[in-house]
């Protein structure tokens, strides 16, 4: 078995999950921004279970905020192990590279032959770290999912009592519904895009606040919403702009239909929307996640199990087997770079902008505004909302 075998057969899946792994990042941040920007909306007439209502919309907000200062700042944080995995992995197969070449010349070389075996040790040990960095990633995600995930219910199913008990008009509701959804769908669709035209890692994102639904006619007042914009190849690329107008002008149009008790119920449903959105997305995330650590664990067993058959049958090994040896470490050298370029799609860089910015500018003049606003890091203003 070859060295540079599950190397170069699994890195394109690395690159695919790596590319999912880094959007799903960018839309739970979006989403958790989301919620943390909402307030609950003032209504012509609070329902019979308000009070329930603002319970379990403090304790949404209190939950996404743990998740954003232990999970996301996990996700987004530029791990030292990172530089680490490349300088330790690199050296140990330059180290068995030149300890093989020698070997090549003389299969007698005991020393040579012995600094092998630790250098391919050594390599087996440091994608254990890798793997081990993934593995704590999927595990502290894991710890709050449920609290998450178990919210989103509860929140959602309070709001749906009462838009039961309103008898307001559900299916005006469930058109504003998708008609949000539609404009989420939108931004995410832009960003698979990218990730599928750019084929490099996105590294600098910037999250900008915008209304998404204000200031009803009827008095019901909804969230702010966050979009999501990015600096790549020396400019923003922006959502795609008409796609993103015309959801917006959907939104506006649904608002327009909606009066009295089903403009107040249909405020609440968006908002306990906006969180089970939220929700599942930091499921997807972790769902990534796990699918990058299943690829890591078969590149660490597949590679460890031929570095064990090397150091168990290396003592009878003679010239051609060590130049085999040799050849399948060169090729194996440039594919672990590839594949820790692919590994650097685990960090990046999510600021704030407090640019004064609204879906109805054009994408000029939004460009301009972000450009021209103060960035902060993302943590720090998920602390501030």
């Amino acid at each position: 078995m070859a060295i540079s075998t599950s190397l170069s057969e699994n890195k394109q899946k690395l690159q695919q999950a790596h590319q999912r792994y880094q959007q799903d990042v960018v839309f739970v941040t979006w989403f958790c921004a989301s919620v943390l920007a909402s307030s609950l909306p003032a209504l012509n007439e609070n329902p019979d279970n308000w009070k329930e209502i603002t319970t379990a919309y403090d304790k949404a907000n209190s939950d996404a905020l743990v998740w954003a200062n232990t999970a996301l700042a996990q996700l987004i944080s530029t791990p030292e192990e990172v530089n680490q995995w490349n300088d330790s992995i690199t050296s140990a197969l330059q180290d068995a590279l030149s300890n093989t070449t020698t070997l090549v010349s003389n299969p007698n070389d005991n020393t040579a032959r012995t600094n092998v075996y630790n250098d391919l040790k050594q390599l087996s040990s440091d994608l254990g770290l890798v793997v081990g960095y993934v593995e704590g990633m999927v595990t502290t995600l894991d710890g709050f999912q449920s609290g998450v995930s178990d919210m989103a219910t509860q929140f959602a199913t309070i709001v749906q009592d009462s838009i039961d008990a309103s008898n307001a008009d559900q299916q005006q509701i469930d058109n504003l519904n998708d008609s949000i959804a539609d404009l989420n769908n939108s931004i995410k669709n832009y960003w698979i895009a990218i990730g599928v035209a750019a084929g490099v890692a996105v590294l600098n994102v910037i999250v900008a606040v915008v209304a998404t639904i204000a200031d009803w006619p009827e008095g019901a007042t909804i969230w702010m919403e966050t979009i999501p914009a990015v600096l790549l190849a020396g400019g923003f690329i922006l959502v795609q702009w008409s796609n993103i107008q015309t959801a917006k002008q959907s939104i506006e149009g649904d608002q327009k239909e909606i009066t009295g008790i089903t403009a107040d119920m249909g405020a609440l449903s968006a908002l306990s929307q906006q969180y089970s959105t939220f929700s599942t997305q930091a499921v997807q995330v972790q769902n990534t996640l796990t699918e990058i650590l299943s690829v890591w664990q078969v590149v660490q067993t597949a590679i460890e199990d031929a570095a064990n058959e090397i150091t168990t049958g290396g003592d009878d090994f003679g010239t051609g087997q060590w130049q085999d040896l040799e050849n399948d470490l060169n090729t194996a050298l440039t594919d672990w770079q590839e594949a820790y370029g692919i590994s650097l799609l685990l960090t990046f860089n999510i600021q704030a902008s407090n640019a004064d910015v609204n879906l109805n500018m054009s994408q000029d003049d939004f460009e301009a505004a972000i450009n021209n606003g103060t960035n902060t890091p993302i943590i720090q203003y998920l602390n501030s909302l």
